[in-house]
């Protein structure tokens, strides 16, 4: 579906794309990522269309016939089945420039545990036929390189967001601002948050929690049960121009996921200058632990997130750090950036290219 946090890179790779970009997308934007404030994409540079769902097969046979020299990126790996007729429509005409921009598959519980597995038996399927795989963050590139791509055609890659670029203005009281942004759902780890907050040693914590989903009753009752009704203030949905500046008001984002296929919060969080502490299932934990610029917890243990809270908001020189590195390695995060990177890609996997290229938001010493 079309998608802000892939078409802000794809959009500046058109304006230094000496060829035309043409983003082709399965389905309009869902319902419950409509009632997070996602919106159809800009996109002045490309062209776009839809894929005939009454027919995806003869669509995509045309698309590619017209364009079979091209390069062809296809998302996810039998996420959306459009896509999927899509591909093998391309190798069936042996198209030769293939490539995939996957998440690491969600390993959770037993359906998780089979997760790898399934990967490697769908892996089989595109295996002879891709010359690229995109993958979301170290997370990704391991998922996938187990999964039995080649190495040698795996590239780190992440998901983008809007970087400001003011150092955003906190410590104006006592109290010290958390903030949650995400779904209300067992996956994305609020009650882990919620319980993580009666552990703490910091008391002057104000938690403010945006988002919504179907488990918001149960995780209110959570709230109430565990005494926090003056600690944590539930805002709802919101806009994303809100959520950015509940970020930048902040003084720590928190992402307690129990697994997250990237974290594009992450992204925004730095992006306002705002330190993170995320789990270590959280794909996008790369941009904490290349900055330096937060902390990242064991995945699913409130007291670990409680540690890493009070280490970070009791030591004020090292909020400050945190804060600073996040300013100055947002640089690294623009879609500018990622859109250069993506090129390089292309042009080593599909055209030649000598030089293999490094993702330069794993490179944050450029910035310091």
């Amino acid at each position: 579906m079309p998608s802000h946090i892939q078409s802000l890179a794809i959009e500046d790779l058109a304006r230094v794309w000496p060829g035309q970009v043409h983003c082709i997308w399965a389905t309009p934007i869902s319902k419950d990522r409509a009632a997070l404030s996602w919106l159809a994409p800009h996109m002045p540079n490309t062209s776009q269309q839809y894929i005939d769902q009454s027919n995806p097969g003869e669509f995509a046979d045309d698309v590619i016939r017209r364009a079979h020299d091209s390069i062809h990126l296809f998302s996810g790996l039998s996420s959306y089945p459009a896509i999927t007729t899509a591909f093998f429509c391309a190798r069936r005409q042996a198209a030769k420039n293939l490539g995939l921009m996957v998440e690491p598959g969600i390993e959770l519980g037993l359906r998780g545990w089979l997760r790898p597995l399934r990967a490697r038996f769908l892996a089989q399927r595109y295996l002879g036929s891709t010359r690229l795989v995109l993958a979301m963050g170290q997370t990704g590139v391991r998922f996938y390189r187990r999964a039995g791509f080649r190495d040698g055609i795996i590239f780190p890659y992440m998901y983008q967001a809007p970087v400001g670029s003011n150092q955003a203005q906190r410590r104006t009281s006592d109290t010290f601002n958390l903030v949650y942004v995400g779904k209300f759902s067992r996956r994305k780890g609020l009650d882990i948050l919620l319980r993580a907050l009666t552990f703490c040693r910091t008391k002057a914590l104000k938690l403010k929690v945006i988002g919504g989903g179907r488990e918001e009753r149960e995780l209110r009752k959570l709230s109430r049960r565990l005494g926090l009704d003056a600690s944590v203030c539930w805002l709802g949905v919101r806009d994303h121009e809100q959520i950015l500046a509940a970020l930048a008001e902040s003084d720590v984002c928190v992402v307690p996921s129990r697994f997250e296929g990237w974290g594009v919060v992450v992204n925004e969080a730095i992006g306002m200058g705002t330190p993170v502490i995320c789990s270590n299932t959280t794909t996008s934990r790369d941009l904490v632990r290349y900055g330096d610029c937060g902390r990242i917890f064991r995945s699913g243990d409130s007291r670990d997130l409680a540690k890493q809270i009070d280490q970070l908001l009791g030591d004020p020189e090292a909020l400050a750090g945190a804060s600073e590195n996040a300013s100055n390695y947002r640089r690294l995060l623009t879609p500018r950036v990622v859109a250069e990177y993506l090129k390089q890609v292309l042009e080593f996997s599909f055209l030649e290219s000598q030089q293999r290229p490094s993702p330069p938001w794993a490179q944050p010493k450029l910035v310091k």
